[in-house]
């Protein structure tokens, strides 16, 4: 193959302008064809390039739930990133691939891995060093659902109240951020018996949510915003004993989801109404797609 028959340092040269001749030619859509870019440079020795294109292309494997592919991307994106010096730029762009390994591991080994909170653990740590809220945000964000997940709810709520305390200090940049911290406070409070308290944070959330400007980017894996709050907002409105008010919610969060068009937004409140209805010994009303499963902790 002639190929084989080219000098390495030749390659190397090739590949790379072949990458930059790519990159240059797509111009601002790159990112449709980031796998080959990302082969390109890897061949080429730019791995600053290779690692920011191999997170392209798992977010386009993301787009399309293929989690496996994606996790493979970005674990081979961590790999290349050792090769380069330690500095701020090499830092950001790893908590750029841990952003969405989080989502990906998640997907594939569930919320409760311990990967789930190794990777978390090192976004956080990055944050410390880079002070950007938004990222820290989100670090706040896995490590809470991890800490939920493995029933852990005392910590679940300290972590909570932080994200609160930093979304409350961001509000002006970033008003959007109160929305899910509201709601993430709201739910270890549930779990807790605090469910007054929840309710206030629950309402917080849904006062300041615009399904028109905060509904979910799919990239991003998580429920939409205003789903979590209108269910998990039915489930403190049953604790309480207003069954009526509960099923109002959760019809206007079927109705949200189902308006979304996006399905695990959909499946989260699905889980709920199923649950509801089935505690009114509602039979007829269980989503028939769904299979038994053990009733919420607020529903024992």
């Amino acid at each position: 193959m002639l190929y084989d028959r080219v000098p390495a340092a030749q390659k190397v040269t090739w590949h790379r302008r072949i990458g930059e001749r790519l990159e240059t030619a797509y111009g601002k859509r790159a990112k449709e064809i980031a796998l080959d870019l990302a082969v390109h440079f890897e061949r080429g020795h730019d791995y600053q390039r290779a690692t920011r294109y191999l997170q392209h292309a798992a977010e386009n494997a993301l787009r399309k739930n293929a989690h496996q592919e994606a996790l493979t991307l970005l674990t081979k994106g961590l790999e290349l990133l050792k090769i380069l010096p330690a500095t701020p730029t090499r830092s950001l762009q790893e908590l750029r691939l841990l952003r969405p390994l989080g989502l990906a591991l998640i997907a594939i080994k569930g919320y409760a891995a311990p990967e789930v909170e190794q990777t978390y653990a090192r976004a956080y740590e990055l944050c410390q060093q880079d002070g950007r809220p938004q990222l820290l945000l989100e670090a706040m964000l896995g490590l809470q659902a991890f800490y939920f997940a493995r029933g852990e709810i005392r910590k679940t709520r300290e972590v909570a109240e932080q994200r609160l305390r930093l979304a409350q200090c961001v509000s002006m940049s970033m008003p959007t951020a109160l929305i899910g911290a509201h709601a993430g406070l709201g739910e270890p409070l549930l779990s807790l018996g605090e469910l007054t308290a929840a309710r206030e944070h629950f309402a917080q959330a849904w006062g300041l949510y615009n399904p028109q400007e905060h509904n979910i980017n799919v990239i991003q894996g998580w429920v939409d915003p205003g789903v979590v709050v209108l269910s998990l907002m039915a489930a403190t409105l049953w604790s309480l004993g207003y069954p009526d008010q509960a099923q109002q919610r959760l019809n206007e969060g079927l109705a949200l989801a189902e308006g979304l068009s996006h399905p695990f937004s959909l499946a989260f409140t699905l889980t709920y109404a199923c649950s509801l209805h089935s505690v009114r010994q509602e039979w007829q009303l269980r989503p028939p797609h769904l299979a038994p499963f053990h009733l919420p902790f607020f529903l024992w």
